[in-house]
């Protein structure tokens, strides 16, 4: 028995290692794992099925070497029973002696009252009396002493008979009571078996089709890990032309930036420049807009002169008239010096108040004039400013045309970064000498601009040429 408890215990401690040890195994796959403690629930049933076979089978083997012995235990309550009934007849004998006994005790003691009773009556009743009295005791003291031992050594051997009837009787119904109980386990045990027998059989049918799915589940994995391997050079070069697409795109946002900022300098220097020639013009105006009053104080000096030389030259013109009649008449002829001075001093005199309109004509021409002047440079201004916010757009919206329409066909090759680079910096360079254009273009309309202000200066120098040509014109006295 020892032997066997041994051995079931290595058994069981055996398969609790296995499925231990099964149960660390981690497989990689979760449906693996998953299968596989599928797999490990069965195989902890069967250990336990196997656990209750142990301990039925150690039930059935105490049974085994229990069941000889009731035979024995049967034959020796009989005997038990045969030694009850042999015991008990001597005790009654002994209860019907003792009985006796004391029965007649008593008659002795009835006999012994009759002799006090009778002992007034003299020597003689004492006398018989006293024989009446030894002759009980001297009976009752010889039949007690042999009784007495007897009735103790029955009592004795009838209760060693008990004692050991009752431990027997005891170890029978113990035997009996373990035999149900054993039986009532075993019964308990055996459809414990056959339960945990068709539960085997139901998980044996699910760990087959767990091993189905696992095996369907290792090939759609083996499939899968295939295309992944397939389909690693492209995820790679996919990565790669990403990676040198968006390097590119921050390469030419960063050229667009870059030109955008040059474009806002040039811009900026180009305002810097036109304020600077604008407020140039406005001091030549400054200093322009003072000439119209000095011509105007000329012309009216100018006037004043005229005037008093037309009051002057009046008389003086009528009396060489008439001296030139005198003399023509005293020398019957002119001399021509004196008519062409004459003559000269009547076109004068009659060209003066052309001239003194004349001369108010530039005042007014020259307020025009820069009224014109200041209009042609606000609407250069606003044509300027519409012309680089134009060219702006256009640059921009180009560039931003050119990266969404950019093309990564052959980025694995090893040139073709270097030809995308070339064509862009291409690009690139077309676009500044564009601009540089425009900006020559609207260099040159701002000078065109800045030299129409020396035209009414120029018209000042000439009516003051023609005041001076006319006062030598004049002859002197």
């Amino acid at each position: 028995m020892a032997t066997s408890g041994d051995s079931c215990q290595s058994k069981l401690q055996f398969e609790s290692q296995r499925v231990s040890l099964s149960a660390e195994v981690q497989p990689s796959v979760p449906a693996s794992k998953k299968c596989r403690k599928d797999e490990e629930a069965p195989e902890w049933k069967k250990v336990q099925v196997n656990h209750a076979e142990l301990s039925l089978s150690g039930l059935q083997q105490r049974r085994k070497v229990k069941q000889p012995l009731f035979p024995g235990l049967t034959e020796h309550n009989g005997t038990l029973e045969g030694a009850k009934v042999l015991f008990y007849t001597p005790a009654c004998f002994a209860r019907t002696s003792t009985t006796g006994c004391r029965e007649s005790r008593a008659g002795g003691g009835d006999k012994l009252s009759g002799v006090c009773s009778e002992r007034q009556q003299g020597p003689a009743a004492r006398a018989a009396e006293a024989e009446a009295v030894e002759f009980p005791r001297e009976t009752g003291g010889g039949l007690r002493a042999p009784s007495d031992g007897h009735t103790l050594r029955e009592s004795a051997e009838e209760q060693a008979a008990e004692s050991r009837l009752s431990e027997l009787q005891g170890d029978l119904d113990e035997c009996t009571t373990r035999k149900g109980v054993l039986e009532k386990t075993l019964a308990r045990k055996e459809l414990q078996l056959f339960d945990l027998q068709e539960q085997q059989r139901s998980w044996c049918a699910e760990r087959d089709g767990l091993r189905g799915a696992l095996q369907v589940l290792g090939n759609q994995l083996s499939r899968v890990a295939k295309e992944a391997q397939e389909q690693t050079p492209r995820r790679v070069v996919k990565e790669a032309v990403e990676e040198e697409r968006r390097r590119c795109e921050a390469q030419q946002a960063e050229a667009v930036r870059v030109q955008r900022e040059r474009l806002e300098e040039e811009i900026r220097q180009r305002e810097r420049s036109v304020a600077l020639a604008l407020k140039e013009e406005a001091a030549q105006l400054k200093t322009v807009r003072p000439l119209p009053c000095g011509i105007a104080k000329v012309g009216r000096e100018a006037q004043r002169c005229c005037a008093r030389t037309i009051d002057v030259a009046g008389p003086s013109l009528q009396k060489l008239q008439e001296m030139e009649r005198d003399s023509c008449a005293q020398q019957g002829g002119r001399e021509p010096w004196l008519a062409a001075v004459c003559q000269t001093l009547g076109e004068e005199h009659q060209a003066e108040p052309q001239r003194s309109e004349r001369r108010q004509t530039p005042v007014a021409a020259t307020s025009c004039q820069e009224q014109e002047r200041r209009l042609q440079a606000k609407h250069l201004g606003s044509e300027r400013d519409q012309a680089l916010r134009t060219v702006t757009e256009r640059l921009l919206q180009e560039h931003v045309e050119e990266l969404s329409s950019w093309r990564w066909a052959r980025l694995d090759d090893g040139g073709a970064d270097g030809g995308a680079a070339a064509s862009l910096r291409k690009q690139l360079r077309a676009k500044d000498a564009e601009l540089e254009a425009g900006s020559r273009r609207h260099g040159s309309v701002e000078g065109a601009d800045g030299s129409s202000p020396g035209a009414p200066v120029g018209g000042g120098a000439d009516g003051r040429a023609r005041e001076v040509r006319f006062r030598k014109s004049i002859p002197r006295r």
